[in-house]
C-alpha cells in the first residue's frame, strides 16, 4: 500500500465520522483542490496548443515569403519575356 492510498484511506475515515459542518468545510477543500488540478491541465493544454500554433504560423509565415518572392520572380521572368499579367 502506498502513501497516497493510505492517506486517502484515512481521509474517508476522518470524512466519515467528521459532523456535517466538517464534512462540509472537507468538501469544499476537496473540490477546491479538484478545480486546482482541472485548472493546471486546462493551463498546461492551452500552453501546448499555443506553443504548437506559433510552431505552425511561422511555418506558414515562411511558406509565404517564399511563394510571395517566387511569383515575383515568375512575374519579372514574363515581363521580360513581353507578357503583361
Amino acid at each position: 500500500m502506498t502513501n497516497k492510498n493510505l492517506k486517502k484511506m484515512i481521509d474517508t475515515l476522518e470524512f466519515t465520522v467528521a459532523d456535517p459542518k466538517t464534512r462540509r468545510k472537507m468538501q469544499e477543500e476537496y473540490w477546491a483542490e479538484q478545480n486546482e488540478v482541472i485548472w493546471e491541465n486546462q493551463v498546461t493544454t492551452l500552453t501546448n496548443e499555443n506553443a504548437t500554433l506559433t510552431s505552425k504560423n511561422e511555418t506558414l509565415t515562411s511558406k509565404n515569403e517564399t511563394l510571395t518572392s517566387k511569383v515575383a520572380e515568375l512575374e519579372r521572368l514574363l515581363q521580360q519575356a513581353g507578357i503583361n499579367v
